[in-house]
């Protein structure tokens, strides 16, 4: 079971004098959460369990300058699951659960209502037949929202089936899906994927694979207050994906490379073409091209020192204009530090991003970052534990959207029991 609460005085939400909505204020939050799991065995071979979530938050932002702009949102999350054991090849898996996302937004010109809710209900069932696992699954995901706003459509039913197959002959291993998903606001979607993986020994392996993807814009993107886009229709995506593992006692690491054709891709513009939508919202993107490479490596250089690593080389692209798809940076890596003796541990990490573009016309650049982050722990027992993070060390200014601030140099200091 976990436990907090958060509060924060917050900084400037719109760092740009000029820009709409400027206020020079503090725009700070507080935050409370709960989450937990517990379960039992009432028998061997059977278990039954359930999980929660609460999460709420009071943001401030801007959108005038004379009027304290607040934002309320509660995340409530329930699961309950059970799985049983019902013949030695055979396990089935039961579960239920429901998502509400409420949230309430008062500004200078407004106050708004939206809330989403979520149902689930998944059966699974997992086979072998000597060499062969095979899963079979079912679910049913059920939507709603509730607004001050009239919407078209505010609720979406949606039943899937899927199917997994997985072959390991020895140093191979096959594995083909499928899946269908039927949806009474946006009908009935197949797709599906095939993969390959082999072993060469030493800690050698390699992997390609294949596939077809769906995806459905969510109520947020669709209806969302001052954010939505009303137009947008479903993803569709043809993907492609080749790779080299390693992994050995001291040493570890991977290269992969992806290649994503997406019809529709829905990519958020700070540059909405809808109006009264100033900060932006999603859009279709008709030709889509994510392609790259992706690259970690982590090694253990003494009993006392490790090292981390991870970069990503990306051409996210508009294939009918060829400019770079909003918020996605070109170059992207992260590389870490660290050091344990006794019950201490400490670790330096550097964050680093190219440039990225706030719009799909390329026309508000977003420079590129490079952050220092250090943190340091004790562990006094095995449960508890001290811990202190130093994020921003340099104070580096940066923007992840155009004209919009995010946070300087900050510490947090802090016990965690587990």
């Amino acid at each position: 079971m976990q436990v907090g609460r958060e509060d924060s005085r917050g900084f400037n939400a719109i760092r740009n004098p000029s820009a709409f909505g400027f206020n020079p204020d503090r725009d700070g939050y507080r935050r409370a959460h709960a989450s937990g799991q517990f379960g039992f065995t009432p028998a061997r071979g059977h278990e039954i369990g359930v999980q929660f979530l609460e999460s709420r938050i009071v943001s401030q932002y801007d959108t005038s300058a004379n009027f304290d702009d607040r934002a309320e949102t509660t995340v409530r999350t329930g699961a309950i699951h059970s799985a049983h054991q019902l013949l030695p090849n055979w396990t089935t898996r039961l579960r239920l659960g429901e998502t509400a996302d409420l949230n309430e937004n008062r500004s200078a010109f407004s106050t708004s209502r939206f809330d989403t809710k979520q149902r689930q209900y998944a059966w699974q069932n997992d086979l072998r037949f000597g060499g062969l696992r095979l899963q079979l699954a079912a679910e049913r995901r059920e939507e709603r929202v509730i607004s001050n706003t009239l919407f078209s459509t505010n609720e979406r039913d949606t039943n899937s089936g899927v199917g997994v197959l997985q072959w390991a002959p020895g140093a191979h291993l096959f594995q083909g899906s499928v899946r269908n998903d039927d949806s009474n606001q946006f009908g009935n979607r197949t797709t599906g994927s095939l993969a390959y993986g082999y072993r060469f020994g030493g800690g050698w392996r390699a992997t390609l694979s294949g596939g077809t993807a769906f995806r459905a814009p969510t109520f947020n993107d669709l209806y969302f207050p001052s954010f939505d886009n009303p137009t947008l229709v479903p993803e569709k995506a043809r993907n492609a994906e080749g790779g080299v593992h390693y992994d050995g006692q001291r040493i570890s690491g991977s290269a992969v490379y992806y290649r994503n054709r997406v019809e529709d891709l829905i990519a958020f513009t700070g540059v909405c073409p809808l109006a009264g939508r100033p900060f932006g919202c999603p859009v279709n993107v008709n030709q889509a091209l994510l392609a790259g490479y992706s690259m970690s490596a982590q090694a253990r250089l003494t009993s006392n020192w490790s090292v981390r690593g991870t970069f990503d080389l990306a051409d996210p692209k508009d294939r009918a204009s060829g400019r770079v798809l909003p918020r996605r940076a070109k170059r992207y890596g992260s590389a870490s530090l660290d050091y344990e003796v006794g019950s201490w541990s400490f670790s330096s990490e550097v964050v680093a991003s190219g440039r990225r573009f706030d719009d799909l016309n390329n026309t508000r650049p977003l420079d590129g970052y490079a952050l220092l982050n250090l943190v340091a722990s004790y562990r006094f027992n095995r449960e508890w534990r001290i811990f202190a993070r130093w994020n921003n060390v340099f104070d580096k200014e940066y923007e992840l959207a155009t004209n919009f601030a995010t946070p300087g140099s900050n510490v947090f200091v802090g016990v965690r029991y587990q």
